[in-house]
Formats: C-alpha cells, structure tokens, sequence
C-alpha cells in the first residue's frame, strides 16, 4: 500500500503540475498555512490556501477533500487547482488531509472530513472567513463522496446548524456502493456494470476500493444517495461519460432535484473518470474547468 501510495502521488502531483503549473498566480496574492485538527484516536492536518487581501476582510470558504478510492491521494495531487480556485474567487479554500483506507476503514475518513468542517466554522478569524458569504464542501471521486455525506452530516449536526453548509460541488462522485443500489432504480444504474474496462477508473478498481473501505454497504454514510434530500443545501455535480459511476451521479442529482434541492449538472460525454488533469489539454477538460469556476459562482452568488 505504501509504495501505492508514493508511486500515485508522484504520477497526480507531476498530472497537476503540468495542468495548472502554469496557470498560477503570483505568490504574492494568496498565503498557504497547515493546521492540526484533533480527531478521535489522533490527529489530522488541514491545508489552507487563503487569498491576500487587507486586515479584517473575510472571505467565503470551500472545503476540499481529495480523491484517490479512500485508500489513496493526499493534501499535495489537488493543491494548485485549489490555489487557482481560492485567487480567482476570492476564497479561502481548505483541503483535509483525511486518514486512508484500510488502515483507518469506514466512517474514519467520514469521520475526520467532519471534524475538519466543524474546526473551519470555529475558526474563521485564523482562516479569514465569513461564512455568511458562503460554506462550501466540494471533493472529486471518493472525495464527492465524502462531500455529500458531509452535507448531511451537517445538515444533521446540532454544532453547524448555526453555520450550515451552503453549497456542494461534486465532481464525477461516488454516491452508492454497488451492492446496495435501489431495486426501484437499477434501470437507471447500469453504467457502473457496462462501463468495464475504463481508462483512469474500472469497475474491477472500484470494487477494490469499496473492500478496502470497509463499510456495510447501505449504511447513509457509505451510501449517501439512498438518504433523505430534504433541507441539503444547492448541488453542482459534474459526471463524465465513460465513467463507471456515471450513472451514480446523474442519479443523485435527479433525486435531490426531485426533492426540491436546486441543482446544476453539467455532463463530459465519452471522457473517462478524472479525465480533466490528465487530458488537460484537450477541449472537454477546459470546458469542465470552466464549468467548475461557473459552479462555484452560482453557488457564491447564493450567499449575496
């Protein structure tokens, strides 16, 4: 699992280099600082990418948890698209350095990802945050997964009923483990058995990470699309074509729209799962880059 690990940081964080390298701004328009958050059995790091502005200006904040199958990915792969997020929007953006599978199986990572939303609400001066003007989550891959059930999670959570989450970005996520999806739905779920042998991600892989993750396979936070919609704050929800869990998140936004939730879908037909960093020059990625800044707006422009 260790050399995995280190092999896949190296590929992301060299993907990311040369996707969004070149597009950063000046150091001088944004501050990076870690952060020790204490979770059950231990601790955590949180990295916070705050833009510079005059003392006293507070800004919207976007919590970020990272992909990699809840067994892989660290705070390092998704750091300068996350700095290209925070200057361009004004916003402080903080990603969570969540403990991995299978070490630390289900609800761990969860369980840090709630831990870390509950610290940025109680510290928003050393963040220089104003949540009025917008609390977001947003994750990719098993991050969207994480997302989605933090928006729940805090939906539900005494502590963050004064500060709830206002918005939620999800990009090409995992929304059900396959074992528990809906019979009344199984029309609609195909893409995760036709979509087989996908570049980037195959429902082989899939299924591996769900072992590794551990968890029962209908449980809300394992499986967050077969809760309740009711009062979860605006989605923005990004699904490629040849993705096995395509259909996952198309499903998920169709119910929440159903249930009342405002919701935007933008959908990448015939590119794979994550395609954007690694095909970062072709058309569909920049589209899906500009789609995500479009979303972010949509979501700030809530909070005014």
């Amino acid at each position: 699992m260790a050399a995995m690990r280190k092999e896949a940081r190296v590929v992301w964080v060299a993907e990311a280099d040369r996707a969004y390298g070149h597009l950063l701004p000046d150091a001088s328009t944004y501050s990076v600082h870690d952060h020790e958050v204490a979770v059950s059995g231990g601790a955590i790091i949180v990295r916070a990418i705050v833009p510079t502005a005059p003392s006293g200006t507070g800004f919207p904040v976007l919590v970020y948890m990272h992909g990699g199958g809840w067994v892989n990915g660290n705070i390092l792969a998704d750091e300068k698209k996350l700095i290209l997020l925070a200057v361009r929007h004004g916003m402080t953006v903080v990603t969570v350095d969540y403990r991995l599978a299978p070490e630390n199986p289900f609800p761990v990572p969860v369980d840090d990802c709630l831990a870390a939303v509950k610290w940025v609400a109680s510290h928003t001066e050393w963040l220089s945050v104003d949540l009025r003007k917008g609390f977001l989550v947003m994750g990719s891959s098993a991050g969207g997964h994480l997302a989605a059930v933090i928006a729940r999670r805090a939906r539900d959570d005494a502590q963050l009923r004064s500060s709830p989450i206002t918005g939620q970005i999800l990009q090409v996520p995992v929304t059900c483990h396959p074992d528990a999806y809906p019979d009344r739905y199984k029309d609609q779920l195909l893409s995760f058995d036709s979509i087989v042998d996908a570049p980037k991600l195959s429902n082989k892989t899939m299924r591996w990470a769900w072992d590794k993750f551990q968890c029962d396979p209908h449980h809300l936070d394992a499986s967050p699309l077969l809760g309740s919609f009711e009062g979860l704050p605006p989605i923005f929800v990004q699904v490629a074509g040849m993705d096995p869990l395509r259909d996952e998140g198309l499903l998920y936004e169709k119910l929440a729209q159903e249930a009342g939730i405002e919701t935007k879908l933008c959908i990448y037909p015939g590119v794979p799962h994550s395609f954007e960093t690694e095909y970062h020059s072709i058309q569909m990625a920049k589209q899906f880059n500009s789609d995500l800044n479009e979303g972010v707006q949509w979501l700030l422009h809530k909070q005014v």
